[in-house]
C-alpha cells in the first residue's frame, strides 16, 4: 500500500520548468564542487597528519587553512538546489523528510560542530599540534555523517511505496533508508569526487610553486595531488557501477536506451577520464594552463552526472509525478533578484580568483624570499 501523496503547491512554478531545472543543476554542481573540497581536503589533511612526515608540512598547511574556507562554500552554495528540490520535487522531499525528522534536524548541529571544528584547527595548529588529528577527524566525520542522512532522505523520497512501512518502524522519524540496495553506492558516488576535486587543487598549488622556484615543495605537492586524483577517479567508477547495477530495471533502462541519460553519463565519463589525464600529465607543470583545463573537464563531468541523477529520479517518480504537467505561475520579479544575485556572487568570485588571489600569490612569495637565508 502506497502512502497517500500530498498534492503539489497550488502556487506551481514561479518560473517555467526548465529554466527552474537548469538553475538547480548550476548550484548543485557549484555545491557539489565545494563540498568536494571540504571532503577531500579534509581526507588528505587527516592523512598527511596521520603520516607525519616532513614533506607533507606544506601540504598540511595549504589543505588545513583551506578548509573552513571550503566548509563555508559548501554551506553557501548548498541553500539555492536545497530550495529548487523544495520547488520542484516538494510533495516527496518534505514526507521523506519527516520520516527521517531525528536524522534530519541533527543535520543543523552536525554542520555547526564540523565548521567550528575547521577554523578551531586553522586558528590553533601552529601552536598546539597535538590534538590536530583529533580535530580534523570531527570535521571530517561531521561532514561524512551529514552526506549519509542526505543520501537517505534523498533515496527515501525516491520510493512512495515505502513510507508507509518506515513510519510503522519508526513513528517518531527516525526512520533510516538502509534497506535501499542504491544507498552505499550513492554515498561513495557522492563523496569519491572530493578527491579529485582536492587533488587538483594541489596540483595547482605545485604549479604555483614550481614557478617560483620551490620545485621540490611543487613536485610533491604535484605528485600527491595526481595520486589523490587517480584515487578519486577509480572510487568514482566504482560508485557508478555500483549504483547502475542496483537501480530497478525500469529505471536503470534509461541509462541504456541512447537518449539524453546515455549521452550525459559517457559525457561525464569522457569529461572525467580528460580530467584525470590532464591531471596526470600537470605533474610536470610549472604553469596553471593544464591544471586549469583538468579542472573545467572535472567540473563539465559533475554537471552531466547532476543531469543524469535528475533524470533518474524523474524516472523513479514518474508513477507519481509529471513536470510537464505542473502549472507555472510566473514570479519573474523574484526571479530577476534571485539571478541578478548569482551573477553577481559568481562574478564576484570569478574577479577574487583573477585578480586579488594573484596578488596574495605575490604578497607570500615576496615573504617567503625575504624569509628565506642567503647564501
Amino acid at each position: 500500500m502506497t502512502a497517500p501523496l500530498p498534492p503539489f503547491d497550488p502556487l506551481g512554478l514561479p518560473a517555467p520548468g526548465l529554466l527552474v531545472l537548469a538553475l538547480a543543476y548550476l548550484t548543485l554542481t557549484l555545491h557539489l564542487c565545494a563540498m568536494g573540497f571540504t571532503v577531500g581536503s579534509g581526507v588528505l589533511l587527516l592523512g598527511a597528519l596521520v603520516r607525519r612526515r616532513p614533506a607533507d608540512a606544506g601540504l598540511a598547511r595549504f589543505l588545513g587553512g583551506g578548509l573552513p574556507l571550503g566548509f563555508s562554500y559548501l554551506v553557501t552554495f548548498g541553500v539555492p538546489p536545497l530550495l529548487f528540490l523544495q520547488v520542484v520535487y516538494g510533495q516527496f522531499f518534505y514526507s521523506s523528510s519527516v520520516l527521517v525528522g531525528a536524522f534530519w534536524i541533527a543535520v543543523i548541529p552536525l554542520l555547526i560542530t564540523g565548521y567550528g571544528a575547521a577554523y578551531l584547527h586553522k586558528l590553533t595548529r601552529e601552536r598546539r599540534p597535538g590534538p590536530q588529528r583529533l580535530v580534523v577527524g570531527v570535521v571530517l566525520a561531521c561532514v561524512l555523517a551529514i552526506g549519509f542522512i542526505y543520501v537517505n532522505n534523498l533515496t527515501l523520497a525516491l520510493t512512495p511505496e515505502r513510507w508507509l512501512d518506515a513510519y510503522r518502524a519508526s513513528p517518531g522519524g527516525g526512520a533510516l533508508n538502509l534497506r535501499e540496495p542504491t544507498v552505499p553506492w550513492r554515498y561513495l558516488l557522492f563523496l569519491a569526487p572530493g578527491l579529485g576535486v582536492a587533488g587538483l587543487a594541489l596540483i595547482m598549488r605545485g604549479a604555483v610553486l614550481g614557478g617560483w622556484g620551490r620545485d621540490e615543495e611543487g613536485r610533491a605537492s604535484r605528485a600527491f595531488g595526481a595520486k589523490a586524483l587517480g584515487a578519486s577517479a577509480v572510487l568514482v567508477a566504482a560508485g557508478a557501477a555500483g549504483v547502475v547495477a542496483t537501480l530497478p530495471r525500469s529505471v536503470g533502462a534509461i541509462l541504456r536506451a541512447g537518449g539524453p541519460a546515455t549521452l550525459l553519463a559517457a559525457g561525464a565519463a569522457a569529461l572525467g577520464a580528460l580530467a584525470v589525464v590532464l591531471g596526470w600529465r600537470a605533474r610536470g607543470a610549472t604553469r596553471l594552463r593544464v591544471p586549469v583545463l583538468a579542472s573545467v573537464s572535472l567540473f563539465g563531468a559533475m554537471a552531466c552526472l547532476v543531469v543524469v541523477r535528475d533524470l533518474v529520479r524523474m524516472e523513479y517518480l514518474r508513477p507519481h509525478f509529471d513536470l510537464g504537467r505542473v502549472a507555472v505561475h510566473a514570479q519573474w520579479g523574484m526571479f530577476a533578484i534571485f539571478a541578478v544575485s548569482l551573477v553577481a556572487g559568481l562574478a564576484l568570485l570569478i574577479g577574487l580568483a583573477v585578480k586579488v588571489v594573484p596578488r596574495i600569490a605575490v604578497a607570500r612569495r615576496a615573504e617567503l624570499e625575504a624569509a628565506a637565508p642567503r647564501g
